[in-house]
């Protein structure tokens, strides 16, 4: 997965490189009284991660153009912190977040275009977090803060609306839902060798990825700010 992210990283700086040496204007033109097009370069950042407590993260993103139809984006962010997972003192949620996909466009010149794409998805976070832990065989129990280590890769189908504004419409958002799948791996990296962390059983809905290995369906609700470059 890492790996589909590097590719992506490189394809995009290549088309940057190429486009660059032949400056355009912003918009491809367009016959007829609406002209409009797909920008070849833009900034943009997830709202939702930077208001949410549930996983706050810093997050930039870029979409660069690679066809008349398609383009790539390409995301860094850090996890902060979080109000589920780190509400105690001395706990904290930290860690790498890495997005990139590629986004056809069925008509890139409109002036709010309907796409769909596909995203990759990594996170590697360290999550400090206070555990009651069973020691010697269950004769006492013990509070420890514990490094819990959460890896995921996924995968996401999104469709997503463009909607310009502002002067010369190069200020925009794009709205996007998805549905996915996510394999993950949690592991608890400071556990005793006589220690043993007690099943948990959730009533509904576990928000905690368990111990190991796993997988699962992932859900996509994205609303991000950018601005067009060129």
């Amino acid at each position: 997965m890492r790996h589909l992210l590097i590719l992506i990283c490189l394809c995009s700086f290549s088309a940057v490189i190429a486009q660059r040496t032949e400056p355009r204007a912003l918009f491809e033109p367009e016959e007829g009284p609406d002209p409009g097009g797909l920008p070849r370069f833009t900034l943009k950042s997830d709202i939702f991660p930077w208001l949410f407590t549930y996983k706050r993260a810093a997050n930039l993103s870029s979409d660069i153009r690679v066809g008349k139809h398609l383009s790539t984006d390409l995301s860094l962010g850090y996890f902060l912190n979080s109000g589920t997972f780190a509400r105690l003192d001395g706990e904290s949620y930290r860690g790498l977040r890495l997005r990139g996909g590629i986004n056809f466009y069925p008509s890139p010149k409109r002036r709010s275009p309907v796409f769909f794409g596909i995203q990759l998805k990594y996170n590697n976070i360290s999550n400090k977090t206070w555990r009651q832990v069973s020691r010697q065989g269950d004769q006492y129990l013990q509070w420890l803060l514990m490094n819990r280590q959460v890896q995921d890769y996924g995968f996401m189908l999104r469709i997503s609306r463009r909607f310009y504004f502002g002067e010369h419409n190069r200020i925009f958002l794009d709205y996007s839902a998805g549905l996915g799948g996510v394999w993950y791996n949690v592991e608890f990296r400071n556990l005793p060798a006589d220690a043993s962390l007690p099943v948990d059983t959730p009533f509904l809905i576990r928000l905690e990825r368990p111990e190991g290995p796993g997988y699962g369906v992932d859900f996509l609700w994205q609303l991000s700010l950018g601005y067009a470059i060129w």
